[in-house]
This record gives C-alpha cells, structure tokens and sequence, in this order.
C-alpha cells in the first residue's frame, strides 16, 4: 500500500464557487488559476472553456479526440473575443482561426466553418417552407463555389460536420424532426474532402437522435444514439470503404488511450469473437468472425491457412479441400467485405468438424475423430 500528501490548492468560502478543470490541470475562482503553480493564467476578465474539433493536422492518433479552447469575452459590443488553446497547466496559445467548427457570422448572418485542410469553407443555411425544415450547405474556395447539400431537415451544427482524424472524410447528418422532438429520420451523407463530393448515404438503424460521432482512423466510425435503452438501441459501427454497418455488441465506452492501435481492416472496436479448433485459436488477420441473424460468418482464409485446407475459388463457388474432405460453397452464400471473404460457419462441418458451442463471445469446434460421427 502506497500513501500519498494531498496538497491544498485554495481556501474558499461559502459565497464562491470554484470549477475544477482536472484534465487541464487548472480551476477556476475569482480568477482562472493554474493547478500546478497556483498562479493565475488571466487577468480578471469573462471567460469561457468549450471543447472544440482537434485543430492540430498532424497525427493520425490522438486522445483525446478533441482540443479544449478558451474564450476571454470583449468587454464591449464593439470588442473582439480572444480565443486560445487551452493545454495542461493553463498554457495558452493564441488562435486567429477555428477549423472545422460552424461559427455564426454577425456580418454576414449565416454560419460559416473553415475546413482544417485548407480546401475552403462551408456555408450552412437553415429556411422553413411550407412548415418543413430545410437546410443548405455549400461549398466555397476562392471564386469557385458548390451546393452539396440542399435537403428537407435540419442539421446539428453542434454536432456535424463530423470529419476523419486525417481529414480524409466528412459526415454530415440531415435530421427530419417528428412531431414534438418524439423521433428523427436521419440521413448521414459522407464526402470525400479531397473531391468535396459525395460517395455515399447512411440510414441510420434507428429514429433516434445521434448521442455522438466518433472516428477511430480515416475508415472506421461509430455513431451512438441518445436512448434511455442502449441495450435495445447500441452503438453502429460503420466502415466507410467497404459500406459495412455492424450493429455492436458490447456497452462498454470504448476507452481510447488504452491502446495505439490503427485499427485498420477491422469493421469494429467489439472485442473479436474467438474460434479455437482442437483448444488452438485461429489468428486473424484483420476482423474476426461476423454474427449476423443468428449467423456466424468465418474469415476462411485465415481459418483455411492454419487448419492445412486447399482453397480453390471461381466464379460461382468455393471449392475448401482437407485430406479426403471437400466441400463446395455456393458464391451466393458467401460474404465479400473489401478483400475479405467469409463463409458460413456451418458450411465447414463437412470438413470433418463438429461444433460444440457457438456464441457472441466465443465459437469452440473439434476435428472428428475417425469413427465419431459429427
């Protein structure tokens, strides 16, 4: 057992409130004070601390996924908010502009947002015709300018655009509000940011508001839902190139900083569904086993090149050859995720294997042994 001194940072009375920032390493009182020296970091003045997109564009990895940013508020209509990065300790660095974030412009009255790699800005428009919602965006660099989006519903500046760690891709969620707030009929749209143009829709599984959006590389997202049921309505993972939702199994919040990993080739962040053969597990490559329906799908040529199986495909089937086994797979039953195939895994039994237990966590099979029946 280890003891440590706790050390007093300020005495307070009962008519001041003091908000402690323990991430930044700083509190706030009469003044906005450093943790670690016990010194102010501002002169007395209105501030405010938000959590803004990650302004850096450098590391692919980073945790957390966002920057924190601190406002010192004119004190005249007149005067110009001063905005910094707010690092631990209290260290401030000064900003001029804020990326990929919709800030409404008082001149112009529309809301505008500077895209971080540098290929323009949007503009967002909200109109109401006819009692319907509707929402424009368009795209602006230099002279050069586009619509991307003009669609019934509202979009949450707040919470979209939401844009990969490397700037590759950008979502923007189009909400279709129902009567009194009760549900929403979502549409995500996802663009290229290099192109600026669109490459796909996403329907979401649920009429429910999004909680969050979070993007753990430049390919893999996942989008949470505001429910008071998350284990009727869980998280949904999607993999932008391959266009593969996978609906999660686990409820616990991921926990970035406990690992660096690219997670590249994996259609999710769920703890992968493990497959022993004969009490030794199969390695993958990338994702693991698929539950689909009630069905296991089996990334066979991981399985089919650690269990000695010949592996012959054509155009309408898959020929899975061990010893004096064989078994042909129709190619309808098959599942191709990018570069990725993945057989039932019943479709394996006639390659003399029996399996004993088959769940969300874990598949466990057995070669027959001669005279067993399977």
């Amino acid at each position: 057992m280890s003891s440590k001194q706790l050390k007093k940072i300020i005495d307070s009375n009962n008519n001041m409130m003091v908000g402690v920032y323990g991430s930044l390493g700083i509190y706030k009182s009469t003044l906005m004070y450093s943790i670690q020296t016990n010194k102010p970091i501002l002169p007395k003045g209105e501030y405010e601390i938000k959590q803004i997109p990650i302004q850096s564009n450098t590391a692919m990895w980073r945790f957390p996924f966002v920057d924190y940013m601190l406002t010192e508020k004119a004190y005249s209509d007149k005067g110009v908010d001063k905005n910094y990065l707010l690092s631990y300790g209290g260290k401030l660095n000064p900003i001029s502009k804020i990326y990929n974030l919709f800030i409404y412009d008082e001149v112009k009255r529309i809301m505008t947002l500077e895209l971080q790699n540098r290929n323009g800005q949007l503009q967002l428009e909200h109109t109401r015709k006819s009692g319907q919602e509707y929402t424009k965006i368009t795209w602006i660099k230099g002279s050069a300018k586009k619509t991307l989006l003009d669609v019934p519903g509202y979009i949450n500046e707040f919470s979209t655009p939401s844009i990969s760690l490397n700037n590759r891709y950008m979502i923007i969620s189009s909400q279709i509000r129902g009567e009194h707030l009760a549900f929403v009929d979502a549409t995500y749209y996802v663009f290229d940011l290099k192109t600026m143009s669109l490459i796909q829709k996403i329907k979401p599984h649920y009429k429910l508001y999004e909680y969050k959006i979070e993007w753990f590389n430049d390919e893999l997202v996942r989008i949470s839902y505001d429910t008071s049921r998350p284990n009727a309505y869980p998280p949904v993972y999607y993999h932008i190139p391959t266009q593969t939702s996978t609906v999660s199994r686990e409820l616990l919040e991921y926990v970035s900083y406990l690992d660096n990993f690219t997670y590249e080739g994996l259609l999710s962040l769920d703890a992968p569904i493990s497959l022993r053969v004969d009490n030794q597990y199969i390695r993958y490559s990338g994702n693991g086993p698929l539950l689909e329906k009630d069905r296991f799908f089996v990334p066979f040529l991981d399985f089919a090149g650690q269990q000695g199986i010949t592996v012959d495909i054509s155009a309408t089937e898959i020929k899975l050859t061990k010893k004096d086994k064989q078994t042909s797979i129709d190619i309808k039953n098959v599942k191709k995720i990018g570069d990725v195939w993945y057989v039932p895994l019943r479709d394996l039994i006639p390659l003399n294997y029996k399996i004993l237990e088959a769940n969300d966590s874990y598949i466990i099979m057995e070669t027959v042994k001669d005279g067993e029946i399977n």
